[in-house]
């Protein structure tokens, strides 16, 4: 099957290649694109991956005994910088919205690991096998870590809370889930076309998101990016308004409204593709139609014309307007 828009081909599908048999990795192909498509949606793509997919980390720690990070803490072989090192390495998956300190307690003599942090329903520790610390002897080792969302790199000095505790010690953390991208190009025939080019992606991530969800939020970012392109800059007809109580001079804004598509309404998807399959694509197509009219298109119901009917109103419009230049009248319908 192809896909036409405009004169442009674009990709059918994207196909998971298994290679590796780890749920940390995924290489992607997609085809066909237009010649140097294939490249600007790689080289995008890598970046949002890279640098803007949330992800878990420790944000800051606090040990007992120790005030700073340059603290030596008896009966244990690291001292404060090494385990801050260690503590880097975790791999987290955090279920709240907000931080979380987790504790981890430990007195027997050998290896403290991730596994040995408490269980808290809302931290998901990745490798609980990751050392922290090692106790030369049987000794109290106390530690709370300080669990935290974020994207990409943030050092320790935009993570230092005034009025923490004392003891607390603020570290670099590194949020991002995905630990490498790489893309590539090739040739790839359409027809008797040869020009056109396929694209390679490869996703390697911490184990705390899947490479799949990976790209498909990735691939979200992009989009919200560009939406506003697409919203604020469409080409739409002027329009005046007259006793329907649209004032061009004393409502700009409302009437900017009326040539943007009906996306800005932020309706439900099955809102937007009834009004799109009845050919209702801009805000002034909608508010120049009854109620009735409304409600009697395919698959729009009456929840779904109240919903409408709510949007347009939060906006200061309504069904039934008449606008300048339309069948001659400036007026809502009585």
């Amino acid at each position: 099957m192809r896909i036409r828009w405009r004169g442009f081909e674009l990709p059918t599908r994207v196909e998971k290649i298994e290679l590796s048999g780890t749920p940390n990795y995924a290489k992607f192909h997609a085809e066909p694109f237009e010649r140097g498509f294939a490249t600007t949606i790689g080289n995008g793509l890598r970046r949002v991956l890279l640098s803007s997919i949330q992800g878990a980390s420790v944000r800051s720690i606090r040990i007992q005994g120790a005030n700073n990070e340059f603290t030596s803490l008896e009966g244990v072989l690291e001292d404060v910088t090494n385990i801050i090192l260690n503590v880097k390495r975790l791999r987290l998956r955090l279920h709240s919205d907000e931080n979380v300190v987790v504790r981890l307690e430990k007195s027997a003599k050998g290896l403290v690991t991730a596994g040995d942090i408490t269980p808290h329903q809302d931290v998901e520790i990745i490798n609980p096998e990751q050392v922290i610390a090692t106790l030369t002897k049987d000794v109290r080792f106390v530690m709370e870590l300080d669990v935290g969302a974020g994207r990409g790199f943030v050092p320790a000095e935009s993570q230092r809370i005034d009025g923490s505790p004392l003891g607390t010690i603020a570290i670099d953390s590194i949020y991002s889930p995905v630990s490498r991208v790489s893309f590539s190009t090739a040739p790839c025939r359409l027809g008797k076309r040869t020009d056109y080019e396929a694209l390679d992606l490869e996703v390697w991530t911490d184990g705390s998101i899947t490479p799949e969800l990976a790209l498909v939020e990735a691939t979200n970012i992009l989009r919200k990016h560009l939406n506003p392109f697409v919203k604020y800059f469409e080409v739409g007809r002027e329009f005046e308004a007259g006793a329907a109580g649209l004032s061009v001079e004393g409502d700009a804004e409302r009437t900017s409204l009326l040539a943007k598509q009906i996306n800005l309404l932020d309706l439900s998807v099955r809102t937007e593709n009834a009004l799109r399959a009845a050919n209702v694509k801009l805000v002034a197509d909608l508010i120049q139609m009854d109620e009735a009219e409304v409600a009697g298109i395919r698959n729009l119901g009456k929840i779904a014309t109240k919903e409408l009917k709510k949007k347009l109103a939060d906006r200061g419009l309504s069904f039934g307007m008449r606008l300048a230049g339309a069948g001659g009248e400036s007026a809502a319908k009585a």
